[in-house]
């Protein structure tokens, strides 16, 4: 402990030999080098770190990797802020609608809109269950009898009648003596948020390093401290113009 305490362990034989034994939390402590305190913090299952470790780095690769350890503890709230790092918006609709968080999945249908992308506007509207969009979108992509069949179902009268007046002849004809149902997603009841977690003491190592007040503790405070789920929020899309949205890094 007292080696510990003072930083004697140098070097990254020493660091592989406490990896190897299974010492991740230990040597955590003596890894100045941000990516390899990424990987041991990932290996370690330290959400909290991985997250430090990754607004230093900065890279596209290493918010997807966090973004998948986050998904596996049930950190919604984590995984939302790495899908919002690197712009993947496909991903965070789907977050959204497993989450049943229908208000932001709402914002990405507005941000598909704003960037043209047609598959994700459709997407997000199947998510909704907005059919009334759906049936635009599909008009205003030129899929005309998809349109009509979608309306029809849906027993849409006013938009049915502009649609058989743009076809004319082309009108086709549906089953009849068949109900047609479109399937719709249920409405969410409860909004699924981050899992529950239960309190795990610390360590020995662990402990004995806090009580010596060591810096590599204060790199990981800002990600201990942070309110994930009341401090994170998608971006607005109102306030958004085309050129705002760029790939991700």
């Amino acid at each position: 402990m007292n080696m510990i305490r003072s930083s004697q362990l140098y070097g990254q034989a020493m660091i592989a030999y406490l990896q190897q034994k299974g010492f991740l939390e230990v040597a955590l402590h003596f890894v100045k080098d941000e990516r390899t305190r990424f990987n041991l913090a990932l290996e370690n299952c330290n959400i909290q770190i991985v997250v430090a470790s990754a607004k230093k780095i900065d890279e596209k690769d290493h918010w997807y990797k966090l973004g998948v350890e986050a998904l596996r503890q049930g950190n919604a709230s984590i995984v939302e802020y790495a899908y919002q790092r690197t712009k993947n918006f496909e991903r965070l609709s789907f977050l959204y609608l497993v989450t049943g968080n229908m208000d932001k999945l709402s914002k990405m249908l507005r941000i598909a809109e704003i960037k043209n992308d047609v598959m994700g506007q459709f997407h997000n509207t199947l998510y909704l269950g907005d059919v009334k969009e759906c049936v635009k979108i599909l008009e205003n992509d030129g899929h005309l009898l998809l349109a009509y069949v979608t309306a029809s179902v849906r027993s849409l009268q006013d938009v049915v009648e502009r649609l058989v007046a743009e076809l004319g002849d082309n009108v086709p004809t549906l089953p009849e003596g068949r109900v047609s149902l479109l399937l719709m997603p249920p409405s969410p009841i409860l909004y699924g948020g981050d899992w529950p977690l239960l309190r795990v003491m610390k360590g020995i190592f662990e402990g004995g390093l806090d009580n010596a007040g060591r810096g590599a503790e204060e790199d990981d405070e800002e990600a201990v401290d942070g309110d994930w789920g009341e401090n994170l929020d998608i971006i607005d899309a109102n306030d958004m113009q085309n050129g705002d949205i760029c790939g991700g890094r």
